[in-house]
Formats: C-alpha cells, sequence, structure tokens
C-alpha cells in the first residue's frame, strides 16, 4: 500500500483543509465494486510485487506528497501533482493456454466508505463527498469537499486513450478505465492502449503509467471569485483509490 497525503490551506482567511488519498493496488477486495474478479484464462495470477512468473503491480513513486494552499490563486485556480504515482505492470502469458493471448483492463476505483464511521459527532459524508477524518472547531456536518474536486490524467511514453485529459470521479466506488481489455492491443509497436502480455522491464513505455493528480475547488464555493471561507468545514479529508488489473477473457 501507497499513501498520497494532500494537505492543502488558506493562511489569509484561516481555512484549514488536508486531504489524504490512500492509493491501493490488486485485483481482491479493493476492485470488488467492479465485480467478482474474472477467473485466469490465458494471463498468469496477478499478485501485488510481481514475483517471477506472475503478472501484477509495482508502485514505484513515494507514497507521501504534501500540497499548500496558500494564495487566492491556489483557490481560485487548481494545484496540480505531475508525475505524483508511477505505475508499472507485468502481464505474463500463461503458457498453457497458448494460442489464446493474455489480455487484460487497469482501472482506478475511488471509495469514500471503506473508513467506517467518522467519530461523533461529525455526520458520515455522502455517495459523492470525501470522507471527514476529522472536522477542527465547532462544525460536525457537510458541506464536505466533492470527490469530482479531485481529477486524475494518466499517460505512458506510447500514449494512453486518456492521456490528454483530465477524468473526475464522482460518487463512491466509481471507476476509471484507463486501459480497455475489449480488443487485444498486443506489445511491441509503442502503441496506445497496449493491454497483451509483456512487461515494464522489456517495454517500459507500454507497461509504464504516470498519473498526474489535479485538486480544483468548485467555482461555487467562491465569492465573488474570492474563496468563501465557510464553504468547507476545516478539517481532514480522505479518499482511497484502488488500482484494478484485471484479465478479459
Amino acid at each position: 500500500m501507497k499513501e498520497l497525503n494532500l494537505k492543502s490551506f488558506l493562511r489569509i482567511l484561516a481555512l484549514v483543509l488536508f486531504f489524504e488519498i490512500s492509493l491501493f493496488t490488486g485485483v481482491l477486495a479493493q476492485c470488488q465494486a467492479l465485480g467478482p474478479p474474472a477467473p485466469t484464462y490465458n494471463c498468469e495470477d496477478v499478485v501485488v510485487g510481481v514475483p517471477p512468473g506472475k503478472s501484477g503491480f509495482f508502485m514505484n513513486t513515494p507514497g507521501n506528497l504534501e500540497v499548500v494552499f496558500d494564495s487566492y490563486s491556489d483557490y481560485s485556480g487548481s494545484v496540480v501533482l505531475s508525475g505524483a504515482t508511477q505505475l508499472a505492470i507485468t502481464a505474463e502469458q500463461l503458457a498453457a493456454s497458448l494460442p489464446a493471448q493474455c489480455k487484460w483492463e487497469l482501472q482506478m476505483v475511488v471509495d469514500n466508505s471503506t473508513f467506517g464511521l467518522p467519530a461523533a459527532p461529525v455526520v458520515a459524508p455522502a455517495a459523492n463527498e470525501w470522507f471527514p477524518d476529522v472536522i477542527y472547531g465547532l462544525g460536525s456536518s457537510g458541506p464536505y469537499p466533492q470527490i469530482y474536486e479531485l481529477e486524475v490524467r494518466i499517460n505512458n511514453a506510447c500514449g494512453t486513450p486518456i492521456s490528454t485529459v483530465y477524468q473526475n470521479f464522482t460518487n463512491d466506488f466509481d471507476a476509471i478505465t484507463i486501459i480497455d481489455g475489449t480488443v487485444l492491443q498486443a506489445a511491441g509497436a509503442c502503441a496506445s492502449g497496449v493491454n497483451g502480455a509483456g512487461s515494464f522491464l522489456n517495454n517500459y513505455g507500454e507497461y509504464t503509467f504516470n498519473i498526474d493528480y489535479k485538486i480544483k475547488l468548485d467555482a461555487s464555493t467562491l465569492f465573488g471569485g474570492l474563496p468563501n471561507p465557510f464553504a468547507y468545514n476545516p478539517g481532514r479529508y480522505k479518499l482511497n483509490i484502488h488500482f484494478c488489473l484485471r484479465e478479459i477473457p
């Protein structure tokens, strides 16, 4: 497990918002929102850490990052974390299944509901809100930051279908497809959307993904283009993001 901690505050208006994102790689319980794991037909089993002869992930970037919102431009604009997460993949062909080919999909799933309930008297979030881990001051309910205010963009050296546009989650357990597994795109030609057998060890550009994050507060939380210090209660808010690698037979 890797954790990405996003912390923000606006000193001028004494608004303190701490954003924390926990990142997971896996294919078991974390990905159940996408349905039960598909049986392994043509790919070796997926595990985290990628021992020899298996499929899986490496997360090559530090787990903890901090961002400080300390100007009006941050709140009226956005803060971007470029290349904050790097994910490397190996997808091993199951030899016994040849000539059928290993084919997979890669998705990101967000959740705000696996933390349990916040400590009383803090009110649990709606499906479209960040989880309120700690609320400072006298407030104990929303509005909480909205999940869609976190945007992600995913690219690699050979391109992904969503490499040029930031994507939004909206609700608990929303998924963003990074690589679609419908049609086989074999490795070797550095094409966009490679989803066949291969590894970052041999085809780095096709199997290594860089993830950018953007936090952009909704303009509706601003008054006259300036931050509204009462739009969100000061506090610490959390989300989980799961990277899910699944075989598509």
